[in-house]
């Protein structure tokens, strides 16, 4: 069987590589193929498991940078020259910057000070929903009353009724 006939779009073409005399036409290039390469950063690291680093910089000098499992611990493990394996980390490992500080000690401390941070945040967390449930249950037995202008404020919280009498007792319920 023959393959049909094709008309049309010119498709996918080779480009010269060159420089872009525009600089507007040259930062749009730049941010398109600035996102394609880190997706394929991105997809090495997903697809093989490699520890990858990107790293650009704009043609306004802005820097830009993708790291798996971080930018900060691949460059270290390629200036010290570490073996293959040597300093390979685990995918659930925390990042490098979290934790560098003084040895262990250090980081003893600082996770030490992020359980107390987690611990006071889901005090406020718990005490907010408290709070919520509270709130609604006031709410609704505000509802229950049958007073208009509380109905009204449960349906359109912040407006005003003072200007209104048009409600009537049977509007809520």
């Amino acid at each position: 069987m023959a393959a049909p006939n094709r008309r049309g779009g010119s498709g996918r073409k080779k480009i010269v590589i060159r420089r872009i005399e525009q600089e507007d036409a040259r930062f749009v290039c730049y941010f398109k193929r600035r996102q394609g390469f880190f997706n394929k950063a991105t997809d090495l690291a997903v697809l093989t498991g490699a520890q990858v680093a990107a790293l650009a910089f704009s043609p306004r000098g802005r820097a830009f940078s993708f790291g798996h499992p971080s930018v900060d611990s691949v460059v270290e493990r390629f200036l010290t020259g570490e073996a293959a394996g040597a300093g390979a980390r685990e995918e659930g490992a925390a990042d490098d910057r979290l934790l560098a500080g003084d040895g262990a000690a250090g980081e003893d401390e600082k996770l030490e000070k992020l359980q107390q941070e987690f611990d006071e945040l889901r005090t406020e967390l718990t005490e907010l929903k408290k709070r919520t449930k509270r709130t609604d249950k006031a709410m609704a037995k505000e509802r229950s009353a049958g007073d208009p202008k509380t109905c009204f404020r449960a349906y359109a919280p912040g407006y005003s009724l003072s200007n209104h009498s048009f409600l009537h007792q049977d509007s809520c319920k």
